[in-house]
This record gives structure tokens, sequence and C-alpha cells, in this order.
């Protein structure tokens, strides 16, 4: 009598990837990978745009409820005294001054802003504000008596972000594009 097999099994013959294969799909990959770089980038930098400016207007909303909660002047100035990329804290500002004197209570410290960002401001008369304070009654005050609005813009390339603050004390934020010509007008269009 023939002796059989117990197991009668197909035969499954070993599969692999060759090494010619498997450097063909790293080269795809890494061209794929070189193509989305750039866009990563753009959408990094827009992130921080963004953050940056949403963190100002959270720093304003704090510094007005601030000072309505403690009938107090507060007012919201860069660390450095005159750039905002350098950064900002909000201060309760016992003695009027618009400066962080030993003493005031400071309520926020920001950093300084990274990633390529630049912040600049304009009141409404056109000047750099140094300074945004918030007086008892929740308004924006440039001295003890005077109104103060104005808008403080956010840039990284040609994306632009605007912390926009009414004389009420009131913030909000907009998208805005750079202040910058049109590069090429049509005929008899303003230049401005």
């Amino acid at each position: 009598m023939p002796v059989r097999n117990a197991c009668v099994c197909p035969r499954i013959r070993a599969r692999g990837v060759t090494l010619v294969e498997l450097l063909i799909v790293l080269a795809i990959v890494g061209l794929l990978a070189l193509a989305v770089t750039p866009s990563l980038q753009n959408v990094v930098g827009r992130l921080a745009l963004r953050s940056a400016a949403h963190d100002f207007l959270a720093t304003l909303h704090h510094a007005r409820a601030a000072a309505l909660s403690r009938q107090a002047r507060v007012v919201v100035a860069p660390l450095d005294g005159a750039d905002w990329s350098s950064g900002w804290m909000t201060f309760v500002d016992n003695n009027l001054n618009n400066r962080h004197d030993p003493g005031e209570a400071i309520l926020i410290r920001q950093l300084a802003l990274r990633g390529g960002i630049a912040a600049t401001s304009r009141q409404s008369g056109g000047e750099a504000m140094p300074f945004i304070a918030y007086a008892a009654n929740g308004y924006t005050r440039a001295g003890r008596w005077n109104w103060l609005s104005g808008t403080v813009t956010f840039t990284c390339g040609d994306k632009a972000r605007a912390v926009v603050v009414n004389a009420l004390g009131r913030a909000r934020l907009t998208d805005t594009a750079p202040a910058s010509p049109p590069i090429n007008p049509r005929p008899g269009e303003n230049k401005l």
C-alpha cells in the first residue's frame, strides 16, 4: 500500500519585494515629500500668523475685562516699549504713565513673536501706537481723557491679520492685505 501524505496543501510560493521595486517606491515618496514641503511651510506660517493675532486679541479682551473688574487703568504695551514684535505685557497702571513701574501688577506677559511674523501699529491719526490703555470704564484712552483707536497689524510674507480697536475699547480681528500699491494699476485708476 502506498504511503500518502496526510496533509494535502497547495504549494505556496514565497513572495517578496525586490530591491529595485523598493528603491523605486522610495524615490517616488521622496519626490512627493519635496513637492509638499513648500505648501506645508505656507500652512505653518499662516497658522503662526493667525495664532499671534488671536493671542493679541485675547490679551486686549482680558485687559478690558480686567480694567472693568478692577475699576483701574490697565495698559497693554510692547515689552521693549516700542516694537509689538518683541512681545507685550498687560499691567495695572497705578500712576497713569503708560509704563510698567515696580509695584504695578503684571497680568499677562507674551513672549516675542516667532517665525518671521512682524507687528506694526497705527493710531487713527497715523502715528504708531506705543500702548493701548483701558480706563476703568473699559474705554481706550491715549492719555487721561483722549480717546484712542487704532490697528495692530501682524504680517508674515504676503499674509496679514489686523486687530482693530475702536474708541469704545472693543477689539476685533480682520483679514487684511499689507499696505502696498498694486503692481500694474489700470489706466486711470488711483495708484494708492
